[in-house]
């Protein structure tokens, strides 16, 4: 039964594909994280050195301006299913995305098991149990760096650092869909990993 859905399946990265993604990530070992933080449905870590940055942020609503602000020269995006562990506990994840903050439930007079209202917007900065994790705990990122990092033949990533926590990004979907990415801050060539492999974007 398996061998008949394998001439059709096509989500293994080559492995060149699998090469290249390494090399291109291994410029990260050894930086430090400089900043964590949640635009949209995804989880953004900078490394390195800090930078002005001009172009494109978000304001307190989550709009987009034009403006500046610090960060880091290495960019890693990752919007498929990412969590944050450090031994068997699992610090964050992207389902807290889906969770509504303390202080949404305070705001609402419900606990945390009851039922959420239709038109509760958990993108809302602050509504979400992320936000809450992301304010309290990671305000700073001091002693996060880069010890190890791994790509596997799925394009799921893992960065190990030397804190002992660990970050991991796993692809989720079959096709085309971009699950993460990967770039230097003002230099063209993204590497977007998808379902179906690596490609390079030159549009940004």
């Amino acid at each position: 039964l398996v061998r008949d859905y394998l001439p059709t399946m096509k989500r293994k990265m080559k492995k060149q594909q699998t090469m290249e993604t390494k090399n291109a990530l291994s410029i990260l070992i050894g930086q430090p994280l400089c900043l964590l933080f949640r635009s949209l449905d995804m989880i953004c870590l900078e490394f390195g050195d800090i930078i002005e940055k001009r172009g494109l942020a978000r304001d307190d609503e989550g709009k987009a301006v034009l403006g500046s602000r610090k960060g880091g020269t290495y960019v890693l995006h990752a919007q498929t299913i990412y969590k944050l562990f450090c031994g068997d506990t699992v610090v964050f994840g992207k389902g807290d995305l889906y969770e509504p903050s303390t202080q949404a439930l305070a705001r609402l007079g419900l606990q945390a098991d009851d039922t959420m209202p239709d038109d509760f917007d958990y993108g809302q900065p602050g509504n979400n149990r992320l936000d809450e994790i992301l304010d309290a705990k990671f305000d700073s990122v001091e002693g996060f760096v880069v010890e190890t990092l791994a790509v596997s033949r799925l394009g799921d990533l893992r960065i190990k650092f030397t804190n002992r926590f660990e970050f991991q990004a796993m692809i989720d979907v079959s096709g085309l869909e971009e699950c993460w990415r990967f770039f230097k801050f003002d230099v063209d060539g993204h590497l977007v990993i998808t379902g179906e492999g690596l490609y390079v974007d030159d549009e940004e």
